[in-house]
């Protein structure tokens, strides 16, 4: 549709699939922020909309920790925009199907790395 939606926490911004409200005084503080990405590389945590890397911009300047969720599939997606580099990522949580040469890119970075095994489950659905 074209309707606009605003809410308390933002503007409705629907390709992205985000609330997002321009930046406040900085008052806002967190010790851990949990965020996905659309790709990851050695260049850091990938994006392709310009308003997802401004809002994690934004949102991860004011916290202790970033801790970043994502399986092993987000290592082959290459996408436009550059969100956060590496060295801001203090912890990544993935699936085992993540390869050594990503491992050891993300552990040369500094990174907490934790393997949460996929159980079995195939591109969601069981089995």
């Amino acid at each position: 549709g074209k309707c606009s939606l605003t809410i308390a926490g933002g503007e409705l911004h629907r390709e992205p699939r985000v609330i997002y409200s321009p930046p406040q005084p900085a008052n806002f503080f967190a010790s851990k922020f949990f965020l996905g990405a659309q790709g990851i590389s050695a260049d850091g945590l990938l994006e392709s909309h310009p308003l997802m890397v401004r809002a994690i911009q934004e949102l991860s300047r004011n916290v202790d920790q970033v801790i970043v969720l994502a399986d092993s599939r987000k290592f082959s997606i290459h996408a436009r925009h550059t969100a956060l580099p590496l060295a801001r990522v203090g912890v990544l949580i993935t699936d085992d199907g993540l390869s050594d040469q990503h491992a050891k890119m993300l552990e040369a970075a500094g990174i907490a790395l934790r393997i949460a095994p996929n159980g079995g489950l195939v591109n969601g659905g069981a089995g």
